[in-house]
């Protein structure tokens, strides 16, 4: 059986740089116009001259996105942008506009034809009809289960790409009006405003709706039949590419999961997870209580009594943090209504007592890497304490943000030391 080509993203050089580093076979990008995510940096001529010149020094792949809706009076726009994948040599256009598809077929037979999910090819027939239009390759709908993916496999002379990591749209991909109709921005433009990730008035009070779990297929990709795993987030930061791809590399590889790299995800950005409908429909992949970035576990409340609460810290996160454990419990247990007495810490065992000022149930203690995307309202109403620590080697702090900006290829082992060190990964 071929190998199947793990796909990363990358929003900028840094993230190109990272996805290649932690085991990427390719990276997908965008240009400055006609990119399906147009609030990520991108890629001007130079970038994308440079990156490809890299990758395939290195037998890894580049494929550009060019995939909005093109409007007639951009055509001489588009023709610059298709002119620099050309003279960047990049290996293929992923496309969702026909009409674009054509200018490419006809003017640029050296690019390769890639069909954006954005083109909601969710059967065999879709898929068939877009080989004879000159499509190599298809991106698969989200919403396909593993049986309709394997029928859309089983087409020969045909590639197959599927997500298998990565935010999820409540709408059919490709299909989505509502940034449209609502906002004014489209996201068939890649001007997207999320307004599915807002809250909504219901029969259940106000709540989120419409915002949905982010999709983390795990092991499992390894019984998907398709050419090409992808992951998404160009508009993710290098890090992020980093820990992705270094997991589902290690899976691939036959690693198998690693629990380390998992929470080193869930501790940059994460949702919860959800394998959405690859086993059939799954009607709780919406999270309407909690929006925006959750992060790791940190402990368990273990008692609530006569206005007195008790919580049980996880030793690997007390010991990675120390005395830092002290100050962030205490100013963010403040903000969700507690009032703390004190921290013990015995060995690996910390426990925290404190007076409960507002009401609260019983719940998990959650993690959250920015103090800036707490919703302690939202974590109320879900009876959910959620406690903001600064975890993984000063993630919060942004200290390794910018740990690609600037690479030097003969220093990038000692980077990745560094990263040991730091606990990053």
């Amino acid at each position: 059986m071929k190998k199947k080509e793990l796909l990363a993203p990358a929003g900028d050089l840094e993230a190109g740089y990272a996805a290649l580093f932690y085991g990427a076979d390719a990276v997908y990008l965008g240009l400055k116009r006609f990119s399906a995510r147009a609030t990520a940096a991108n890629f001007d001529e130079g970038e994308l001259n440079e990156f490809v010149g890299f990758a395939h020094a290195r037998g890894k792949k580049v494929y550009a996105a060019v995939n909005t809706l093109v409007e007639e009076d951009e055509l001489p726009e588009l023709l610059k942008s298709l002119d620099i994948c050309s003279r960047c040599r990049v290996d293929a256009v992923i496309l969702q506009d026909l009409g674009a598809a054509r200018i490419v077929r006809e003017k640029y037979p050296e690019l390769e034809l890639h069909a954006s999910t954005q083109m909601a090819v969710h059967n065999k027939e879709g898929a068939l009809a877009l080989k004879k239009l000159g499509f190599s390759r298809v991106v698969l709908a989200r919403e396909l289960s593993l049986a309709e993916i394997k029928d859309i496999a089983s087409i020969p002379g045909l590639e197959t790409e599927a997500f298998i990591h990565g935010a999820l749209c409540y709408s059919y991909s490709g299909m989505c009006l509502f940034s449209s109709l609502e906002c004014g921005r489209s996201a068939n433009r890649g001007k997207c405003l999320y307004p599915c990730r807002a809250e909504f008035e219901g029969e259940n009070g106000d709540r989120h709706y419409f915002s949905m779990k982010d999709m983390a297929l795990k092991d499992d990709v390894l019984k998907m039949p398709v050419t090409s795993l992808k992951i998404e987030g160009r508009k993710k930061n290098a890090l992020y590419v980093a820990a992705v791809t270094d997991y589902y590399r290690r899976i691939l590889d036959g690693k198998g999961c690693d629990t380390a790299r998992e929470e080193n995800i869930k501790q940059i950005f994460s949702r919860p997870w959800s394998e959405f409908h690859l086993h059939g429909k799954d009607k709780t992949v919406v999270e309407p209580d909690f929006v925006g970035h959750r992060g790791l576990p940190a402990g368990r409340i273990e008692q609530v009594f006569k206005g007195r609460i008790s919580l049980h810290v996880r030793h690997d996160v007390a010991d990675a943090h120390g005395d830092r454990l002290t100050r962030h419990l205490v100013r963010a247990l403040k903000e969700a209504g507690i009032r703390l007495d004190g921290v013990r810490r015995q060995r690996d065992d910390v426990r925290a007592v404190g007076e409960i000022v507002r009401r609260l149930v019983e719940a998990d203690v959650a993690v959250a890497a920015d103090a800036q995307k707490l919703d302690v309202d939202a974590a109320r109403r879900m009876n959910r304490l959620v406690v903001c620590l600064y975890v993984g080697g000063g993630i919060a702090a942004g200290q390794m943000h910018v740990f690609l900006a600037q690479v030097d290829l003969a220093e990038q082992m000692l980077l990745h030391e560094r990263m040991v060190a730091q606990r990053v990964f």
